[in-house]
């Protein structure tokens, strides 16, 4: 089986509808939304600045914006877009130079009108958020994947829409632990202690997982951080830096064979490193079980192998991820550098970095007027496309972030 066309980096920016939208705006009037304040870093007390996150040390960052209404969140501005935000308090147009940068393909004003930073005059009123959606035209999302991943991903957004949720971090976690199957009596009776949990993966002292993980792997200390994973690196290459993920996602049930079948592969591929969840709540999750690669070629080469032995293993399926069989058996994905963890909360895998995202375009556009020709998971998909995520696929597109090229 050939993973090679799934394994794609796309462009937002490339498509008409982005430029055109663009193009719209550039001749339209602007205000800074007045229900945002513009705070420096020098006003903020140290617990602000603490939950801030990374962004209190970057050089580029001169404030924040504090909202003083429902759905609207913090956000990190730079020195210019502070100055263009001041020159804006009353409406008016962009200066020439202003527009000429933004018309460069850059999608920076579609992101402060959609984020409600600034209002675009639409008639008599001025709009912002899911309101000025329209301006995108209908969502840009292709029916050209049906593959599990991405069904479940669709499926994952319209029920955080339903949730009543107005919590940010919460609601990124309910979409991040979507398709997390429960932790029912039949499996709290099979597996209620490590020994349990052990024998039941085969890793117990003399089991069959165990012994070739001895001889060829070491177990890490858990990270306080996140201790919810039992993490092994390679013997022979201990510090090889891997920035992509495979997830390999069995039914529960067929998680003994699979690591049977899967840790020889590894092992044989001179991978570097992998985790597996540490106990029963974790091995119910979707992505129970996480590969990391060092290259693209090697991601190709891995899932090729790993798919040609694992007939017949039952796929549970992991949203927000980009699909390499249609069932969902194995999925990929990178972690973001550190310069895109913008706070405290914000998750440090791909997958987070996708719901946190997710999360606040469908709280924002919850709190906007009703939209009748946008619904509220239609407008988070459109969003999170702006910010740089291949919404048929799930791929990320910034091709910066792994340092690699087109």
């Amino acid at each position: 089986m050939n993973a090679l066309p799934h394994i794609t980096f796309a462009d937002p920016n490339d498509g008409s509808a982005h430029s055109n939208a663009i193009q719209d705006l550039l001749g339209r009037k602007f205000r800074f939304n007045p229900a945002y304040r513009f705070s420096s870093f020098d006003q903020l007390t140290e617990e602000d600045r603490r939950l801030l996150g990374t962004i209190d040390g970057d050089p580029e960052i001169c404030g924040i914006l504090v909202p003083s209404a429902p759905g609207l969140s913090v956000k990190a501005v730079c020195r210019n877009t502070a100055l263009l935000l001041e020159s804006l308090r009353s409406p008016g147009f962009l200066s020439t130079e202003t527009q000429k940068e933004f018309s460069q393909g850059n999608s920076t004003l579609l992101r402060l009108v959609l984020d409600s930073v600034l209002e675009v005059q639409l008639g008599d009123a001025f709009v912002s958020g899911a309101s000025a959606a329209k301006i995108m035209g209908p969502c840009a999302l292709e029916k050209n994947d049906e593959s599990r991943p991405a069904r479940l991903s669709l499926e994952a957004l319209q029920y955080g829409q339903a949730l009543e949720c107005g919590h940010a971090p919460m609601l990124s976690a309910r979409l991040y632990f979507y398709n997390r199957m429960p932790a029912s009596p039949r499996w709290t009776r099979r597996i209620n202690t490590r020994r349990e949990f052990a024998d039941y993966l085969g890793l117990e002292a003399e089991g069959v997982n165990q012994r070739l993980l001895n001889r060829e792997w070491m177990l890490l200390n858990a990270s306080p951080d996140n201790p919810g994973w039992l993490s092994w690196r390679s013997r022979r290459h201990p510090r090889v830096r891997s920035p992509y993920k495979l997830y390999l996602s069995p039914q529960c049930e067929d998680l003994r064979e699979t690591l049977r079948i899967v840790l020889p592969i590894l092992t044989e591929l001179d991978l570097p490193a992998f985790k597996l969840a540490r106990d029963l709540y974790g091995i119910l999750r979707p992505d129970k079980f996480v590969i990391y690669v060092p290259t693209l070629e090697q991601l190709e080469v891995t899932s090729d192998t790993l798919l040609s032995n694992l007939n017949g293993v039952r796929a549970h399926g992991v949203p927000f991820t980009a699909n390499i069989d249609a069932e969902g058996l194995v999925s990929w994905g990178m972690d973001p550098p550190k310069c895109e963890r913008l706070s405290s909360w914000q998750g440090t895998s791909w997958r987070r970095w996708v719901t946190d995202r997710l999360a606040v375009a469908l709280l924002a556009a919850k709190e906007s007027p009703p939209n009748a020709e946008l619904e509220p998971w239609q407008f988070a998909l459109q969003r999170v496309n702006i910010e740089g995520v291949n919404i048929s696929t799930w791929t990320p597109a910034n091709v910066e972030w792994a340092g690699t090229k087109r």
